[in-house]
Formats: C-alpha cells, sequence, structure tokens
C-alpha cells in the first residue's frame, strides 16, 4: 500500500553463474511481475553509497584523509566558519541542511527533479556564501543530499575529473556495471 502507482523496482539474483532478473511494478491494487531488466532507472538515492565507496577507495589510496575538513580539498573556504570532514559528509553527521537554501530558485522550473539544474558552480556558490550549520559536526545524525553531493564534489577536485568519469573508474568498469551512468 506504499508502494506507489506506477513505481517499478528492478532486482537481479546471482547463483553461481547464472543471472536472474525481476521486475516488479505496482498498477492500481496489484503488483505485476515483468521483464524490465532492459529498462533505465535515475539512479538516484543509490548514488550516496556509490560516493561513499569511491571516497573509502581515495581514502585507501592515501588521496584523501576522511578527518581532514573538506575544504582542505578545494581551492576557496566554506562561509561562514564552516568545518566538516568528508567523514561526516559521508555518514551524514555533517550538521548540513538535507538540501542547499539556493537550490529552489533553481527547483521551480523542475519540481520533480530540483537537481537537475543544480550544477558545481551553484554548488561553490552555496558552500563558499551562503553555508550554514543545522547542528555541529559529529553530533547529530541528518540525512543530507547536500552533504552527499558536498562529498562527490570533494573527489572530483582531488581526482581533477567529472563524477561521471570517477564513478565510471572506481565502481562501475571494475564491476562490469556497463550500464549504471548518471547520463
Amino acid at each position: 500500500d506504499r508502494f506507489p502507482n506506477g513505481a517499478e523496482i528492478s532486482m537481479a539474483a546471482l547463483v553461481d553463474d547464472s543471472i536472474s532478473y525481476l521486475g516488479v511494478r505496482r498498477e492500481g491494487d496489484s503488483l505485476v511481475v515483468f521483464d524490465n531488466q532492459h529498462r533505465v532507472y535515475e539512479i538516484g538515492s543509490i548514488s550516496k553509497v556509490l560516493t561513499s565507496s569511491m571516497a573509502a577507495q581515495l581514502a585507501n589510496e592515501g588521496k584523501l584523509d576522511l578527518d581532514a575538513p573538506a575544504d582542505s580539498y578545494l581551492s576557496f573556504r566554506l562561509a561562514n566558519e564552516v568545518s566538516v570532514t568528508p567523514r561526516q559528509l559521508a555518514n551524514h553527521t555533517s550538521g548540513l541542511p538535507r538540501m542547499p537554501s539556493n537550490i529552489m530558485m533553481y527547483a521551480v522550473t523542475h519540481p520533480n527533479n530540483p537537481y537537475k539544474t543544480y550544477d558545481a558552480q551553484k554548488l561553490q556558490t552555496y558552500l563558499s556564501k551562503k553555508a550554514k550549520l543545522e547542528s555541529a559536526p559529529g553530533a547529530t545524525y541528518t540525512y543530507s543530499n547536500l552533504g552527499a553531493g558536498f562529498l562527490g564534489y570533494v573527489l572530483t577536485q582531488i581526482e581533477e575529473t567529472s563524477y561521471e568519469s570517477l564513478l565510471q573508474r572506481q565502481i562501475c568498469q571494475p564491476l562490469d556495471m556497463e550500464h549504471t551512468t548518471t547520463n
């Protein structure tokens, strides 16, 4: 009853060398099983897990100190003396809000996807001019799309590449995830 009408879920099971796929979609009051292994889905919040995995890899390579100030990897400082670490960004204890305060003016044109036009420049403007914490870093768990996006941005600055390129190199190619992309 909580699965929205028209929503789909896609699952795969790997047993030995055999892969089985299962798709489920809600149609009215029913759940319908169908073949959706070739459907395209928005990457959505799973990107937070992928971003944290990439951060862990860079930390293991000695390129990222999880407990250093995140802005030490940037060419600018955070506004209002905000100081958070990559670890706090990854585990949602940075104190940053769920969304940046400057996203709403861009979300008006894309209400179903407020991030569609929110690019790195807009994030940098928010971080350098408007960043504010809702709680002390490390004190409270608060789910933060902003924090996860900020962590992804830090990783791109360290590696001097796009998020998509980093995702492909660190996650998708090694795991043969040929159909996973942010594009």
